[in-house]
């Protein structure tokens, strides 16, 4: 008996988890896309467990009359396609390769076998799942309360691996920003205002808190603009204040202003004269 617990805790101490994960073997290939090829469509069957090990991967789901909707962005170490394990028979979207990515494909029975046989494995499953899971809850209230430049904001900070690594990644997979525009919820014109806009007014960051997560704006310090040109209002003899006209020094047009306003000055004062010529007559 001692010597056959002996030799179960030499097997289990032997797995390598990530080893698994990061080669081929029985039941399991790595497979690679290119940049916009298809790894799976919507509506066929479900059977297999994708392990990203290098690139990225967008999820995807159209409805009946034809619109899609990004659903999820996945990289490097993450898993997709897990939904045959809880009994799935189909596939609930449509997986594309948003950059050159390298896929572990595992066949759903030996994932299982595994996960039941080796506790590293599964214990790095269990994780995964439920960081998926708080990450799928942030979304939807991210999704429900904060504006929808926030919301770009939170999904160009997750695109980055903000949080999962020591450096985020300073230079993004190429996305459109109809991608953007469906993963945020909001119209491509919108996205590209905020592109515009967030170099230039915020910086963001998410902060993680006890009840969840927050994307946090801190404004750069405000540029110290040029002083305005001074103004002067156009002082003409019989103007009311409320008739004076401003006028910009070093303008180009200041002459002509003035000469209007003297213009109607002087119409001012013609029709008071013409009453008055009229009250006498009568």
């Amino acid at each position: 008996m001692q010597a056959r617990k002996r030799t179960n805790k030499r097997n289990g101490d032997s797995f390598n988890a990530q080893k698994f994960l990061d080669t081929a073997g029985l039941a399991r290939k790595v497979v690679e896309y290119s940049r916009g090829e298809s790894i799976y469509s919507q509506g066929e069957a479900a059977g297999t467990v994708m392990y990203i090990q290098k690139g990225g991967v967008k999820l995807s789901v159209v409805n009946g009359s034809g619109k899609e909707a990004v659903v999820a962005m996945f990289g490097p170490t993450d898993f997709f396609g897990e939904g045959c394990m809880a009994g799935q028979s189909i596939r609930m979207g449509t997986t594309s390769a948003v950059t050159p990515t390298t896929v572990l494909v595992i066949q759903k029975e030996e994932l299982l076998r595994v996960l039941h046989s080796q506790h590293e494995l599964s214990d790095h499953f269990i994780n995964y799942m439920l960081a998926h899971n708080i990450r799928v809850e942030e979304d939807l209230i991210d999704q429900l309360f904060n504006s929808s430049e926030k919301r770009l904001a939170r999904a160009l900070l997750l695109l980055a691996r903000y949080g999962e690594q020591d450096q985020p990644e300073r230079v993004l997979a190429k996305v459109s920003q109809e991608t953007l525009a469906s993963m945020v919820g909001t119209t491509r014109s919108r996205i590209n205002f905020f592109h515009e806009q967030i170099p230039e007014a915020r910086v963001y960051r998410i902060q993680r808190h006890d009840q969840g997560q927050q994307v946090v704006a801190h404004r750069r310090p405000a540029r110290v603009k040029p002083r305005a040109k001074k103004e002067k209002a156009c002082r003409v003899k019989n103007l009311p204040a409320d008739r004076r006209i401003p006028i910009t020094f070093n303008s180009k047009r200041r002459v002509r202003i003035r000469c209007a306003a003297r213009s109607f000055a002087e119409r001012r004062q013609g029709d008071a004269r013409s009453r008055v010529r009229q009250r006498a007559r009568l």
